[in-house]
């Protein structure tokens, strides 16, 4: 492997990092979308229970409609949120799969091509 090679890959595992990094960070707004969909199902069943005991007037029947639009954007915003988990679930494992085995194969290298890494270490070029 030549030097640009191994510098490729240093780099790519520092950006696959960073990334890495950056997913983590998102699970705090998925969290956070998430206890919104749950505050959002709760508020929309008892505004919803509140409005179906009587029947009567225009208020009550708004509250039931407006009970279950609570309830239906609970939903979406929790659907939503658990399908966005997922997908950072499986981005995060697939840059770490990939960080692994550019680790690897820069090990793999050291180990075939010592000599070279020795005289980078001498020029002060070592990771």
């Amino acid at each position: 492997m030549t030097e640009k090679e191994r510098e490729f890959k240093v780099k790519m595992i520092d950006k696959y990092d960073g990334r890495i990094e950056q997913l983590n960070n998102e699970r705090v707004n998925i969290l956070m979308r998430g206890c919104l969909g749950i505050a959002c199902g709760i508020w929309g069943l008892f505004y919803m229970m509140a409005g179906s005991d009587n029947l009567e007037n225009y208020f009550d029947i708004f509250q039931v409609f407006a009970g279950a639009a609570g309830i239906i954007a609970s939903l979406g915003i929790s659907v939503n949120s658990t399908f966005k988990t997922i997908s950072n679930i499986a981005k995060k494992a697939n840059l770490q799969t990939e960080v692994e085995k550019l680790k690897n194969e820069l090990e793999v290298d050291k180990i075939m091509n010592s000599e070279n890494y020795v005289n980078e270490e001498e020029r002060g070029h070592s990771r």
